[in-house]
């Protein structure tokens, strides 16, 4: 059951405003995409990203995160992969990526701020 977390849409645009691209790698179902809309309510405020049935693929498989790079035009080693599923965190971090696992919004914020990733401390704030 795919369920929209309150703090989706406002913690993207708090990542967004602070100047980092933010984006989904998904392992969403054709059946859970089409009959699960209003959980992902969120993607729309994203910069893009991959869903699973599109790709042919499935996390933790690697090439499901470099066809996602391919994707996105990204590199792993500039990418914060945030995931609750601890094998798939690992799976990216093997392939350059920082991870996190998230438990609890909580303690994904805490992670965030140890990372120096805070809204008004985003890339551009920082070199400035």
């Amino acid at each position: 059951m795919l369920t929209m977390r309150p703090f989706a849409i406002p913690l993207i645009r708090g990542l967004k405003e602070a100047g980092y691209g933010v984006y989904y790698l998904s392992n969403y179902s054709r059946k859970a995409y089409e009959e699960c809309a209003e959980s992902l309510a969120f993607m729309p405020y994203m910069d893009g990203g991959l869903v699973s049935f599109r790709a042919g693929k499935t996390k933790p498989s690697p090439d499901m995160y470099r066809l996602f790079l391919d994707t996105c035009g990204l590199k792993a080693g500039e990418c914060l992969f945030v995931d609750d599923t601890k094998e798939n965190v690992r799976a990216a971090e093997a392939l350059g990526f920082t991870g996190l696992v998230f438990t609890s919004f909580d303690r994904l914020m805490d992670d965030l701020g140890r990372l120096g990733v805070l809204a008004g401390e985003g890339p551009e704030k920082a070199e400035g």
